[in-house]
């Protein structure tokens, strides 16, 4: 009996530590990454937008103009006639902004500061000359001119924010650390005229453990070993996507949808 016996503590003795420790771990990780979602407030009715709303908008930026561009979110909103005129605002280059609009004219001025650099999964399945960024450059070539002046964040009765709260810490710097360090955060906030937020989710990206503990390798294509650690998976808590654009349609419903082919009627003042 006791060969039997002896051998099968042993091995729970040494099992125990290496599921109860990621365990624990993995549980104040995701126990963080809630308190971090407690403030987030998601109303059931769609957000009524005013005619000016600024954007605040992480990474909105134009190298070879030193100013923001008017990115996808504007476009939808101008293109669809919901809103008449963007703050589109850079929180990283001290908050510099540019204001957009849209005028009828018989010839529009030099190429637009636009950038159609985030793909929204509503836009699928894009049909080839038939995407967001060709419809929107087939209106202004029949003359509904995106225009860009000066703008303050002032003039706008809303705002729009999406920015990083959190960096997070890379897993390839500490592949041998239990504790990985904290999580990636994000954040998509709608602000009223006040700065009371009227809505707020927050993306939480979390390092789990595998439980039982293990150990991962990894390797390039054409390369060696590029990690060797602990095995460890992803979680997402309040998945926003790239610039809130997983949501955002949830949010605002029809004056975010793809941009129509002809010329959208003004529901404006």
């Amino acid at each position: 009996m006791l060969r039997f016996v002896v051998p099968a503590v042993s091995g729970a003795i040494v099992a125990t530590p290496a599921v109860l420790v990621p365990y624990l771990i993995n549980m104040r990780a995701e126990d963080a990454a809630q308190s971090l979602r407690a403030g987030d407030r998601e109303p059931e009715n769609l957000v009524a937008l005013p005619p000016v709303v600024a954007l605040v908008i992480e990474g909105n930026y134009n190298w070879s103009k030193q100013k923001p561009f008017c990115e996808t979110l504007c476009l939808r909103l101008l293109f669809n006639s919901t809103v008449a005129r963007v703050i589109a605002v850079d929180p990283a280059r001290g908050n510099a902004t540019s204001a957009f609009w849209i005028e009828r004219r018989e010839s529009c001025p030099e190429r637009a500061n636009f950038n159609f650099g985030v793909r929204w999964k509503t836009d699928f399945p894009f049909v080839r000359g038939d995407t967001p960024e060709d419809r929107v450059r087939a209106r202004i070539a029949g003359g509904e001119c995106l225009l860009e002046g000066d703008g303050r964040p002032e003039e706008a009765a809303m705002t729009i924010s999406y920015r990083t709260v959190q960096e997070g810490i890379n897993i390839l710097a500490r592949p041998w650390a239990l504790q990985p360090g904290p999580p990636s955060v994000k954040r998509l906030e709608i602000f009223d005229a006040s700065g009371t937020a009227i809505y707020r989710r927050t993306e939480v990206t979390t390092f789990l453990l595998t439980v039982p503990l293990q150990i991962a390798t990894r390797a390039g294509l054409l390369t060696a070993v590029t990690y060797a650690g602990w095995a460890r998976s992803n979680r997402i808590l309040g998945e926003i996507g790239p610039q809130g654009r997983d949501v955002l349609p949830r949010v605002l419903g029809v004056a975010v949808r793809k941009p129509e082919i002809g010329s959208a009627r003004s529901s404006l003042p």
